[in-house]
């Protein structure tokens, strides 16, 4: 079902089922159907694994971003562990096959970091090009309190490259991990959102 552009009713004109269902029922079914595939992720708790998790992920259906479309998102989580030592966690933005970042954060023994990301896949004048830029930040509930400026630190802010076929369908996702299986190893997912092009 197409969009139609809205008639101007004119006065006293008489309104037909026809004009009715075109002008209003197939319009406002067609902005339904058209809305932007997204998820807005639920909490969720991962804890005692080294396997990599999915936090949030969306199907970007075959040539929606076209040549200079864009995927965006963000995540929000807590991560914390007590192993005795330092325990590194990485974390991925991916889209299809091309996983664009994967910072690996080294969390430090009973360290309880509070993240959030943002991250942007843009095609670069092609379907099968892209630039992508990350930017996290992270809040250390340990050593900053609510009086302490910039309690809150831009930890990094990363720029890569892809040449995923985005002719095609493809999964974008977040996902997280931990090096190593421990009872005190955790992540608090608070939430993701995902956003793709209108198909």
């Amino acid at each position: 079902m197409a969009w139609t552009t809205p008639r101007t009713w004119t006065t006293a004109e008489l309104v037909t089922a026809a004009n009715m269902n075109t002008y209003i029922s197939d319009n406002l079914s067609y902005l339904y159907s058209n809305v932007p595939p997204s998820e807005i992720g639920v909490s969720q708790t991962v804890n005692n694994t080294n396997v990599e998790t999915t936090l949030g992920t969306v199907t970007v259906a075959a040539g929606t971003m076209g040549t200079t479309g864009l995927v965006w998102g963000e995540t929000a989580l807590r991560a914390t562990q007590a192993s005795g030592g330092a325990m590194n966690y990485t974390w991925r933005v991916k889209l299809g096959a091309t996983t664009f970042f994967a910072p690996v954060i080294s969390h430090a023994n009973t360290a309880n970091y509070v993240y959030l990301f943002r991250y942007v896949i843009s095609n670069n004048a092609s379907a099968s090009a892209q630039h992508a830029i990350m930017q996290i930040y992270r809040y250390d509930t340990a050593s900053a309190s609510s009086s302490t400026l910039f309690a809150w630190s831009i930890d990094n802010g990363i720029y890569n490259t892809g040449t995923e076929n985005t002719a095609n369908a493809a999964a974008f996702a977040f996902t997280g991990q931990m090096a190593s299986a421990h009872a005190s190893g955790y992540i608090y997912h608070m939430g993701t959102r995902l956003w793709a092009p209108l198909t």
